[in-house]
């Protein structure tokens, strides 16, 4: 008997105890948590830093294609030309300034080199001489979404490019997915300054969101919008002989722009793509392994079941005459890249 009793009181404490902190859990749930246990949303999908015992991930998927609304395996909405006003118009001058004077430094970007006119002398258009409508000799496609900052980089870029080429042959779309950081506005307030250089432009916006829904449809629909102007161009305007240069949203300097167009002329090629570089670590990383395949099938480095990069700088680790070109900066050939840019021909469109 007194063996029960003393296991019962145990048992009525345990009782009361959880019937006290019950009732007292508003008060609970009301302490803060230490430092070293709030959430972060900058460490989610975060890759490993120099230093850092982990191994090394891949970076988050592509941040490059417009978003905003859903995307499905139906026709995408219709193309709009609208964008949400967010930047003061000063702000707006600003990077209309900084993308079409390459000698501004009101704006931080990527330093470039100064262009190598010889070498690239021969993809200028030569000057019309007739009233008739010719062809356009390069368009330039992109789909982008909140990088208002690169902007005066890569759009400068290609700003530059078209000046060099000759802006009367050249065609610039743009399709950009609703962007909050004033990306559409500034992309849209380009169109007198592009105009007036010559330039033809098209910019629409679009509320497809690859993050919803079948992702590779949503972004095949993105670059489908993107070609529409030179898929539906009248005839005089459209050519197959039309140089079509496709640009992620990446640092790019007017040499890369020229230099891929060149690759593609001097060799022929059906498709030209740059290296694509990226951050996992101190050094410069590979980052497009998901579409650039070598000539026998695998991705530029080693990825193990794990997913993880630690072999991202043993570049071409299996194929050594690959490697050889690659070290000595020469062209290789692929199976299959896109890798930030890719140049092609119009003709299979």
């Amino acid at each position: 008997m007194v063996r029960r009793s003393l296991l019962l009181w145990p048992a009525v404490c345990l009782v009361l105890m959880g019937f006290m902190l019950y009732a007292q859990r508003q008060r609970f749930g009301a302490i803060s948590r230490p430092e070293f246990l709030q959430p972060h949303d900058d460490a989610k999908g975060a890759p490993a830093a120099a230093g850092d015992t982990g191994q090394h991930k891949p970076p988050p998927e592509d941040k490059h294609e417009p978003a905003a609304g859903e995307a499905h395996d139906a026709p995408p909405p219709a193309a709009t030309t609208s964008s949400k006003n967010v930047l003061p118009e000063a702000t707006k001058s600003a990077y209309i300034k900084a993308i079409m004077d390459p000698a501004a430094t009101h704006l931080p970007r990527l330093s470039c080199p100064a262009l190598n006119t010889t070498r690239y002398a021969y993809l200028q258009a030569p000057a019309s001489t007739v009233s008739t409508p010719l062809p356009i000799q390069y368009f330039f496609a992109l789909d982008l979404r909140q990088c208002v900052a690169l902007l005066p980089r890569l759009i400068s870029s290609l700003a530059e490019t078209m000046r060099f080429l000759g802006p009367s042959r050249c065609a610039l779309s743009i399709v950009e997915g609703n962007s909050v950081d004033g990306t559409g506005e500034v992309l849209a307030s380009l169109r007198p300054t592009l105009e007036a250089l010559g330039v033809t432009y098209h910019f629409t916006t679009t509320p497809i969101d690859p993050t919803h829904g079948d992702r590779i449809a949503a972004l095949a629909h993105l670059r489908n919008l993107a070609l529409a102007p030179l898929l539906n161009a009248p005839e005089p305007t459209r050519s197959a002989n039309t140089t079509i240069a496709f640009l992620n949203d990446v640092a790019i300097c007017p040499e890369d722009i020229l230099e891929l167009l060149h690759q593609q002329a001097f060799l022929q090629a059906d498709m030209v793509c740059g290296m694509d570089w990226t951050y996992v670590g101190r050094d410069p990383t590979f980052y497009d392994v998901w579409i650039a395949r070598g000539m026998g099938g695998d991705s530029f480095f080693n990825i193990p079941a794990d997913g993880n990069w630690d072999s991202a700088w043993n570049l071409f680790w299996n194929d050594a005459a690959t490697q050889t070109r690659f070290a000595a900066k020469k062209p290789f050939q692929v199976f299959s890249c896109w890798n930030g840019g890719a140049v092609f021909k119009a003709a299979p469109l």
